[in-house]
C-alpha cells in the first residue's frame, strides 16, 4: 500500500544555479509520482515524430484505432479534442491510490474498442487521459518500442534525467 505524504518540493533553476525549497513532509531524496505530467512527455514524443517525418499532426491515426463514422487525428489526441472518453466506465478500479493498476495494453485496447466516442473529433475540447494514452501507444508502435523506452531514450537520457524512471528501482523502495 502506498503511503500518502503531505509534501511539496519546489526547484528554482537558471543557467547557473538550482535552489530547492521543501515544505511539509518533503525530503531532499523524496520520490514523487508525476502522473499527468507524462502528458507533456507524450506531446514531446509527438513533436519528435513530426521532426522525424514519421507523422504529421493532422494525419489520421492508424485505421485500427479509428471509430466508425469519424476520423481521429494526432492533433485531436494531443489537444484533447478526440472525443475519446477520459476514463473507461467499465474498468474496475481495485486500488484507489493507483487507479490504473491492472491496466495493460491488451486491457486498454479492449476497453478502447468497447467505448464509443463521446463527441465527434475536433468538435469540442474535453480532457482525456485515454486520448493521450492512445497517442502514446500509437507513437510507441510507430517506433517499434515501448512507451517507457521511447521516453527514456528520447527525453530522459538526453536531458540527463537519470533519477526519473517508470518503475522505482528496488534499491530506492
Amino acid at each position: 500500500p502506498r503511503k500518502e505524504r503531505r509534501a511539496i518540493s519546489v526547484a528554482f533553476l537558471d543557467s547557473k544555479n538550482v535552489e530547492f525549497l521543501l515544505f511539509g513532509e518533503a525530503r531532499p531524496d523524496q520520490i514523487f509520482e508525476i502522473g499527468s505530467v507524462t502528458k507533456t512527455c507524450t506531446g514531446n514524443l509527438l513533436a519528435q515524430a513530426v521532426l522525424d517525418n514519421k507523422i504529421q499532426p493532422d494525419d489520421a491515426i492508424p485505421a485500427e484505432y479509428q471509430k466508425s463514422g469519424a476520423t481521429i487525428t494526432y492533433r485531436n489526441l494531443t489537444t484533447h479534442k478526440s472525443g475519446v472518453v477520459s476514463f473507461y466506465p467499465n474498468f474496475k478500479i481495485t486500488n484507489p491510490g493507483s487507479p490504473y493498476d491492472g491496466m495493460s495494453i491488451a486491457v486498454f485496447k479492449q476497453l478502447y474498442g468497447e467505448n464509443p466516442l463521446v463527441f465527434p473529433p475536433g468538435s469540442k475540447w474535453e480532457y482525456s487521459n485515454n486520448g493521450v494514452a492512445l497517442l502514446g501507444l500509437i507513437l510507441a508502435e510507430k517506433y517499434g518500442q515501448t512507451y517507457e523506452t521511447l521516453v527514456t531514450e528520447k527525453i530522459l537520457k538526453p536531458l540527463g534525467m537519470n533519477e526519473s524512471f517508470f518503475e522505482i528501482p528496488a534499491n530506492l523502495t
